[in-house]
C-alpha cells in the first residue's frame, strides 16, 4: 500500500509540473483574453460628401493608466448639419515605441466594440463596420445637430466570449470624454 502511495503522489508531481511548463508555453506577447493598454485614441475626420480632410483629434497619455495626467485632450469642432466619416485609431506609445493597437482590435473584431456616448449635444453616430455579426466602431459616420457644446465620450470594451453588440458585458480598455463643440 505504501509504494502505490508513493506511485500517486510522483504521478500527481509530474501531472503538476507537466501543467506548470504548460502554461508557461502558452505565455506569448499578447493573451487574447487580456485587455488592451491604450495610451493614444485618435480620431480621423473627413467630409462624408466630399471625402476631404476635416481633421485629427487626439487623446495621449504616454505614460498610460495611472502616473501623469494626460498630455492631450483636443477639443473636437464639428459645424452643424454637415456629416463627417470618423475612423478611429488606437496606440500604445507606454514602452518608448509606438504599438498600433487598431490592428489588433480587427483581428479580434469579435472581441471588441467601441461604443460613444454623446452629452449636451444633437449628434447621431452610425457605426459602420461590423465583425459579420456585431458592429465594432472603428469607422463611424457622425451626423451633428444644431449648435451647442458638450462631450462625447468613447468607450473601447474587451468582450471575449461574451460580445452581444451591447456595452454591458466585458471590460474597458479604455475610455476617453472628448469636448464637442458644434458650430
Amino acid at each position: 500500500m505504501n509504494n502505490i502511495r508513493k506511485i500517486r503522489i510522483h504521478i500527481l508531481s509530474l501531472a503538476f509540473t507537466a501543467s506548470l511548463f504548460s502554461l508557461a508555453s502558452c505565455n506569448d506577447d499578447h493573451n487574447h483574453d487580456e485587455g488592451e493598454v491604450i495610451t493614444t485614441v485618435q480620431l480621423l475626420f473627413s467630409d462624408s460628401a466630399t471625402g476631404a480632410t476635416l481633421g485629427d483629434f487626439r487623446f495621449e497619455d504616454k505614460d498610460g493608466p495611472g502616473g501623469n495626467n494626460p498630455s492631450r485632450l483636443d477639443t473636437i469642432y464639428l459645424d452643424s448639419g454637415k456629416a463627417a466619416d470618423v475612423s478611429l485609431r488606437f496606440a500604445d506609445v507606454s514602452s518608448g515605441t509606438s504599438k498600433d493597437i487598431t490592428a489588433e482590435i480587427r483581428a479580434e473584431a469579435d472581441q471588441h466594440i467601441v461604443c460613444f456616448k454623446s452629452a449636451g449635444v444633437q449628434l447621431g453616430i452610425t457605426v459602420t463596420d461590423s465583425d459579420g455579426k456585431y458592429p465594432i466602431g472603428l469607422e463611424t459616420r457622425w451626423k451633428p445637430g444644431t449648435a451647442g457644446n458638450g462631450t462625447i465620450t468613447v468607450v473601447l470594451k474587451h468582450q471575449p466570449g461574451s460580445k452581444n453588440g451591447s456595452c454591458d458585458p466585458g471590460d474597458t480598455d479604455v475610455e476617453v470624454s472628448f469636448p464637442l463643440q458644434i458650430r
